[in-house]
């Protein structure tokens, strides 16, 4: 895990449904993901007015990529290390952030050389849900909203794996 972390400047909820999880600001619903099939290899993203569909491929050294809905280009890829559950998620601008995970799911970083902006943190009341930890300024990135629904899209499809025996390769 990052050890150069800002302090946390707001939290968001992180709220596993069916089919998918919402992140609240409160009681705002800001962001959403609906998955398709019961993988969840494919589906829909949404930051409040902005939306990307998914797409899961590959097996041991898989990525997710994420396109606009409108025009199907690619806004970004999160692009895991063959045997590992970190990886790295490139933007369309070509901005790298890696993405780190710990051992038992509950925990999940993205870093942007070398200092965590965004975290999952997982709620001990409640196994699947978590706190989205943001530091100062992250929401007002321009790839703040790619980076959010794809990280919690990791978060969710690991955990997918992980319920079905099949191995954290996301």
């Amino acid at each position: 895990m990052e050890k150069n972390i800002d302090q946390f400047e707001r939290q968001l909820s992180w709220i596993a449904t069916t089919p998918g999880f919402e992140i609240r600001d409160g009681m705002d619903i800001v962001a959403s993901m609906q998955m398709k099939g019961p993988f969840g290899s494919s589906g829909t993203l949404q930051y409040r007015d902005r939306s990307w569909t998914y797409k899961r491929v590959g097996f041991f050294k898989n990525s997710i990529q994420v396109c606009d809905l409108e025009d199907d280009v690619q806004a970004a890829i999160f692009e895991k290390i063959a045997f590992n559950s970190n990886g790295m998620i490139t933007t369309a601008r070509g901005t790298q952030y890696k993405v780190i995970r710990n051992a038992d799911l509950s925990r999940y970083q993205v870093a942007l050389e070398g200092r965590c902006i965004l975290e999952y943190q997982m709620q001990e009341v409640k196994k699947r849900d978590y706190f989205v930890n943001l530091t100062t300024g992250v929401a007002e990135m321009e790839e703040f909203p790619v980076l959010l629904v794809l990280t919690g899209c990791v978060v969710m499809l690991q955990h997918i794996d992980t319920k079905y025996a099949a191995p954290t390769y996301v």
